[in-house]
């Protein structure tokens, strides 16, 4: 490679690291209050309204247009939402009504692989061939963990709220609108 080739590379090398840089540095639409993308910021408070059971054998509860639902039940084209524990048991657990403080936000991205009946499995494609799409459109779909904390109650994990599945560039965040709509009176959040 002759220095001239090796300088021009070197320096779209440059450029290319300044805009990651510029524009991974913005405020980011998710953490953003004005951003229709903004859910929920650390700090901030979710708070369970009544007692949600999680069953025996399970860590996570679905909530689905308000209302608790089985995951086999979950309509996947609608926003829909779970608490996790941290502990699997043989006898069903509560979350009870109170404050959780949000330690992390994550967006996330994951895909939906679909096989021969009702088996569904999820798969975390972080190839970039995979995020950006160069396979057989597989339907996806964002969703966006917050991490939780409550003194009284530390088997709280978090509340994970998706976005409806759909192919990859007509896929989106769930709005906090949205998530509010699916947990319904269960869980509400409250700004600090």
């Amino acid at each position: 490679m002759d220095r001239r080739t090796y300088m021009i590379r070197k320096m779209k090398l440059w450029l290319l690291t300044g805009a990651l840089l510029v524009f991974g540095c913005g405020l980011s639409p998710l953490r953003d209050p004005g951003s229709a993308a903004y859910v929920i910021s650390v700090n901030e408070v979710v708070r369970v309204n009544k007692v949600i059971t999680i069953e025996s054998g399970h860590t996570r509860v679905f909530l689905q247009q308000g209302k608790i639902i089985d995951k086999q039940d979950l309509d996947e084209y609608s926003v829909n939402c779970n608490f996790e524990i941290n502990t699997l048991a043989d006898k069903p657990r509560y979350i009870k009504p109170g404050n959780f403080r949000v330690l992390k936000v994550v967006q996330r991205m994951d895909s939906v692989v679909r096989m021969q009946g009702q088996v569904q499995l999820a798969s975390s494609d972080k190839s970039l061939s995979g995020l950006l799409g160069f396979r057989d459109s597989p339907m996806m779909f964002e969703e966006v963990r917050i991490s939780l904390h409550s003194d009284s109650q530390t088997d709280v994990r978090e509340l994970a709220c998706r976005g409806a599945v759909a192919e990859m560039p007509d896929m989106r965040l769930p709005r906090r609108s949205e998530i509010e709509q699916a947990l319904g009176d269960f869980a509400s959040f409250e700004m600090k």
